[in-house]
């Protein structure tokens, strides 16, 4: 309860929105909101936001309220990502951290698909390439597209870039032939 009122003293005192608004208000309708009108994206708001949606998943699931702790995850992941965007490294390094923790609480939920594109185009942007195959091959256990070009764009990298991504050509060759 105390973790309750410390986050909606947050979204009051830094994004200055009450936390229900928070809550309610799709993620790409946050991302509007924190956006000035030259179209300049405040990574620090999203990055704050997807940081409590992702406080409030993770009190939501340790309660038992799976529902809500998947929804409020699933935003947090949402912001997280755009903020992680950040030409600020501090931004960015605390966005992907978070990031994490949300997908934490997300692996024991089916993503929609938007979700798992979303995260994969994020994952092979940011050359975590072992991640983004991850997403790319749950995109194709629901019948999305995807999984094919990135085994392509993936074999036009070098093998040093494939490592530093924690993947090889040995693989990608390997589940192409799987796939």
């Amino acid at each position: 309860e105390k973790i309750d009122q410390e986050i909606e003293k947050a979204a009051d005192e830094i994004l200055g929105i009450p936390l229900g608004v928070l809550e309610s208000t799709p993620a790409q309708s946050l991302v509007e909101l924190f956006t000035s009108r030259n179209g300049q994206i405040d990574a620090l708001k999203l990055m704050v936001a997807g940081s409590l949606l992702d406080e409030r998943g993770r009190a939501a699931f340790e309660n038992g309220r799976d529902e809500m702790a998947f929804l409020q995850s699933q935003k947090a992941a949402s912001l997280l990502i755009t903020a992680s965007d950040s030409s600020d490294d501090e931004i960015r390094k605390t966005a992907k951290k978070r990031l994490d923790s949300a997908l934490g609480y997300l692996a024991s939920f089916d993503l929609p698909g938007s979700m798992l594109h979303d995260l994969a185009t994020h994952f092979e942007t940011i050359g975590q390439f072992d991640r983004a195959e991850d997403f790319w091959h749950s995109l194709s256990q629901i019948g999305e597209s995807g999984l094919d070009e990135f085994y392509d764009r993936m074999l036009t990298l070098s093998d040093e870039q494939l490592t530093a991504g924690n993947l090889t050509r040995e693989e990608i060759l390997e589940a192409m032939r799987a796939h």
